[in-house]
């Protein structure tokens, strides 16, 4: 009955799903601090935003990890039996073939202009303005918070960040954006640009942190493109996976830094030229040989429309 609906209705089905699952992935994490933790309701907010000592870290690591995994994961399995496989292309998990190779190389060239636009982001909050105002305080928690899990890391703690803050966001997220909702944005709007768009707008967005939103928002859309481009979702997992640990180590290497340093190398005219060229060589490779021909009525659904 659900696979009948239209495009836009299984959006919005979509979105109850994902607000649902995001909803009770919250409940359990707090009722699993209040039960296993035996922390007092009133104080679970505090200690999930600032958890203290090592052992409450780890604790948070794997809530968050579960938190993921219900609200992006099981919300994607369940449209996906909901309103059928074609409704999100089988998530595309197809082979990635030789494009593969492409998508490292890609990612460290996208730093010049997500760095450009980390940059503009900043400025289009002013300091002492209201906007400010609003954004900073999740800003600054979510901040902390990163911190505390990147810190002191050795032996198991370091493979449970990179589990926590490298893998699981990476498979549930790309689920969840890339493999769900950008199918189903693209064959309700009938244009691939605004599906991906969107799709990475939200995507930003969710993460509720301003100061990075237009650079996770081109982060987005490069993931969303290389579904298009490489036929495959896994393309944008290993994309997302390596950006995630390619922060972790680059936090240790910066000294706990979690942007580039003003006076990195990285950070120079001569690099971010460099790097620009470089990324707009990759992607004119990857449009040269992309599969979107291909798959391009069947993303859309073009077919189904005219049956």
């Amino acid at each position: 009955m659900l696979q009948t609906l239209s495009a836009w209705k299984k959006v919005w089905l979509y979105v109850a799903l994902l607000l649902c699952c995001t909803g009770m992935g919250s409940l359990l994490a707090v009722g699993t601090v209040a039960v296993f933790l035996n922390i007092p309701p009133a104080e679970i907010p505090a200690f999930l935003s600032n958890p203290q000592g090592p052992e409450a870290v780890e604790a948070v690591k794997w809530l968050n990890t579960l938190s993921l995994v219900l609200a992006f994961l099981c919300s994607a399995l369940l449209m996906r039996w909901l309103a059928g496989r074609a409704a999100v292309n089988g998530f595309m998990l197809n082979d990635m073939g030789w494009l593969i190779i492409t998508v490292p190389f890609l990612l460290i060239s996208a730093s010049a202009p997500i760095d450009l636009s980390s940059q503009l982001n900043q400025w289009l909050i002013p300091e002492n303005s209201v906007l400010e105002k609003w954004f900073k305080p999740m800003e600054d928690q979510a901040e902390r918070l990163t911190h505390l899990m990147l810190m002191s890391q050795s032996g198991w703690q370091l493979v449970t960040t990179l589990v926590a803050i490298g893998v699981v966001p990476a498979v549930c997220e790309e689920f969840a954006f890339r493999g769900t909702l950008q199918p189903l944005l693209a064959k309700a709007t009938g244009r691939i640009h605004a599906a991906v768009w969107i799709t990475a707008a939200i995507f930003s967005a969710v993460h509720f942190q301003m100061y990075g939103f237009l650079p996770r928002l081109l982060l987005g859309a490069l993931l969303g493109y290389l579904v298009i481009w490489t036929g495959s979702l896994w393309t944008s997992i290993l994309a997302h996976l390596f950006n995630n640990c390619l922060a972790i180590v680059m936090y240790n290497v910066w000294n706990g830094q979690l942007e580039t340093p003003e006076d990195s190398v990285a950070s120079t005219i001569p690099a971010y030229i460099m790097s620009s060229i470089t990324f707009v060589m990759l992607v004119a490779v990857l449009l040269k040989y992309s599969r979107w021909p291909h798959h391009r009525d069947a993303y859309l659904g073009v077919e189904s429309r005219q049956e």
